[in-house]
C-alpha cells in the first residue's frame, strides 16, 4: 500500500470514529435531557392534581355548610371555575407546553380546560375509544405516568397524565 493511500485510510478511520463518538454522544445527552423532562413533567402533573383535589374538597366543605344558604351551589362548577381563572394569570410551559383538563361522561371524553400558552381554549368532546388523547384517555382510567402518544390534536407529544380522583378528572 502506498503512503498516500495509508494516510487517506487513516483519515478515514479517524472521521469514522470521530462522527461516532459525536452521534453516541449527541444521543446520551438527548436521552438524559428526554428523562429529565420526563420527570419534571410527571412532578408538575401530580402537584397540580393534589392541589385540585384539595380545593375540590374544600369546596365540598364550603358546600355542605352554605347549602342552606345557597342550595344552588356546585361544588365542582366553583373548583372548575378556580382552576380557569388560575390558568387566566399563568403564562404557560414555554413554547410548546400545554395543560388539559377532562372529564369522561358516556363513553366520550368531554374536555373542560386546554391552556396552552396565553389562551384558554376547551377543545370539543371525543369519543372515548378514539386512538387520539391517550395520555388523557389513561388519565381518565385512573392511571398515572408518562407516554410518548398522540395527544387530541393528533399530534405525538411526551405527556405526564394524572387523575384526579375527588373530581373524576
Amino acid at each position: 500500500m502506498s503512503e498516500r493511500k495509508r494516510l487517506l485510510f487513516l483519515i478515514l478511520i479517524l472521521s469514522v470514529i470521530s462522527i461516532s463518538i459525536s452521534s453516541i454522544t449527541i444521543g446520551i445527552l438527548y436521552r438524559t435531557a428526554f428523562e429529565e423532562n420526563r420527570e419534571i413533567l410527571v412532578n408538575i402533573a401530580q402537584s397540580r392534581a393534589r392541589i385540585i383535589e384539595a380545593m375540590a374538597r374544600y369546596d365540598i366543605e364550603k358546600a355542605d355548610m352554605i347549602i342552606d344558604e345557597d342550595p344552588d351551589h356546585d361544588s365542582f362548577t366553583a373548583t372548575l371555575s378556580q382552576i380557569n381563572e388560575a390558568h387566566k394569570k399563568f403564562e404557560g410551559f414555554g413554547e410548546t407546553g400545554e395543560f388539559t383538563l377532562a372529564s369522561l361522561d358516556t363513553n366520550e371524553i368531554h374536555f373542560l380546560l386546554r391552556h396552552r400558552h396565553s389562551d384558554i381554549i376547551a377543545p370539543d368532546h371525543m369519543p372515548f375509544d378514539s386512538e387520539l388523547a391517550e395520555p388523557m384517555r389513561l388519565a381518565l382510567t385512573g392511571k398515572s405516568g408518562t407516554i410518548v402518544g398522540l395527544d387530541y390534536r393528533g399530534e405525538r407529544v411526551l405527556a405526564a397524565f394524572e387523575p384526579v380522583d375527588v373530581l373524576n378528572l
